[in-house]
């Protein structure tokens, strides 16, 4: 035999043998690379839904409180309209006062009154706010009005959770 292909002979054997060894080498190494990019890409998406879900919260919670901002202007104003069904402590009927939007959020305004001495004298406001479908905030307050002098001020303001 000729020395010179046995020595070609040995080094492709050599060289398959290696290949054989690398190949699983890469393809798990690969797999970890994988893995890790993956998972990264889940941890961000992660935070940023929290930060996301974070911000709609925030913006549902001011959208109700503006609501209520805005009955109480329509108090000074002597405008709410329709005036609100009367209040009974042990199951409060809200009258619908109407619904508006605010960014990506939309509020439900609802109100009742109790009367004092034949005209209202406190209003009971509830502001229910949603942030697409998932995320909703309830604001309820309580506006005192002086029959005499007309002046209205507020008793109460509670964030409510469902």
């Amino acid at each position: 035999m000729n020395p010179s292909i046995n020595g070609e002979l040995d080094r492709t054997i050599n060289s398959g043998q290696v290949g054989a060894v690398v190949l699983p080498t890469v393809l798990v190494l690969g797999l970890i690379i994988i893995g890790l990019v993956l998972t990264g890409a889940f941890v961000v998406q992660f935070l940023n839904r929290s930060n996301f879900a974070i911000r709609l919260t925030t913006e549902a919670t001011a959208a109700a409180q503006a609501a209520l901002a805005d009955f109480h202007l329509k108090l000074v104003r002597r405008s709410p309209s329709p005036l609100p069904a009367l209040c009974n402590d042990a199951s409060p009927t809200f009258s619908d006062q109407g619904n508006f939007s605010l960014g990506r959020t939309t509020v439900k305004i609802e109100a009742c009154h109790y009367n004092c001495g034949g005209s209202p004298c406190r209003y009971r406001v509830r502001a229910e706010a949603k942030a697409f479908v998932f995320l909703k905030r309830l604001v309820e307050g309580v506006f005192d009005v002086d029959p005499v002098s007309g002046q209205v001020r507020i008793s109460a303001i509670k964030n409510l959770e469902f």
